[in-house]
């Protein structure tokens, strides 16, 4: 399993094509040998961000793209991804108007699923990554299902499912469960921590290793399920630490962990 940097933690740093440069630098010195592009200042051309990443020995790995892009200009994000050398185009959620009912992540489903199968056609494989919300349950025809469960049952093959171990937990379900549920179907994760903060009465986003979650656990999951990439990512609006920083310190929790 190789261990990324998802970048989206570090977007403001991510706005002009120096600062890019200088992240990808610091992000490699860390350690991390792959990114997940999210978040960056979309002006900066794909092919100098290849260039840079090929230069500091990174690879891109996955994405977070418009959805929107996907449905009107799918050729042009295919042929963006086979330069960057990214197997695994993504995006970082439905849009909001699907989410408020059972009948919503069918038709979602229905409508991302030629994006999809195009994309399988050209070698590339279609993630869908969740937040809390997909875990909301809804009343159906076999009783009571999360949006999750109905998205998973109407997904066509190519379709997967980049599984973010924080917001799994955060809607109440349980991130090895769920990454066992998907086995075949999730070679890509996002690595967050969550510990319950009192003042804001909440779980909040925490550097891995440093909150609740059962790593062992999810560790153990992974493997089983055959997950390639695992991305780490602090997408916290308020963090308590430099995000380098925060890259760092969970970097080293997986590389002590034998990652």
């Amino acid at each position: 399993m190789i261990i990324g940097a998802q970048l989206y933690t570090v977007r403001e740093q991510c706005q002009t094509p120096e600062d890019m440069k200088r992240t990808l630098t610091a992000v490699r010195k860390i350690g991390y040998t792959c990114v997940q592009l999210s978040g960056h200042n979309l002006a900066i051309p794909f092919a100098d961000i290849a260039g840079w990443c090929g230069d500091l020995g990174l690879s891109v790995g996955s994405t977070h793209t418009s959805y929107q892009r996907m449905l009107e200009d799918l050729p042009g994000v295919i042929a963006d991804h086979k330069m960057l050398g990214c197997p695994y185009p993504g995006i970082g959620g439905m849009p909001g108007k699907y989410s408020a009912s059972a009948e919503g992540f069918a038709a979602f489903a229905a409508e991302v699923a030629p994006v999809a199968k195009k994309m399988r056609d050209e070698g590339l494989t279609f993630v869908y990554h969740n937040h809390n919300h997909e875990f909301i349950r809804f009343a159906t025809s076999t009783g009571s299902e999360s949006g999750m469960d109905i998205l998973l049952r109407h997904a066509v093959p190519e379709m997967q499912f980049e599984l973010d171990t924080h917001w799994v937990q955060a809607g109440g379900a349980s991130p090895v469960a769920w990454i066992e549920k998907v086995k075949g179907r999730c070679d890509v994760v996002h690595f967050k921590d969550m510990v319950y903060d009192a003042n804001e009465h909440r779980g909040v986003i925490c550097e891995v290793g440093s909150g609740n979650l059962d790593w062992p656990g999810i560790f153990g999951a992974c493997k089983a399920s055959g997950v390639k990439y695992a991305f780490v990512e602090q997408d916290d609006e308020h963090p308590k630490r430099p995000r380098l920083e925060s890259l760092a310190m969970s970097y080293a929790f997986l590389k002590d962990s034998g990652l």
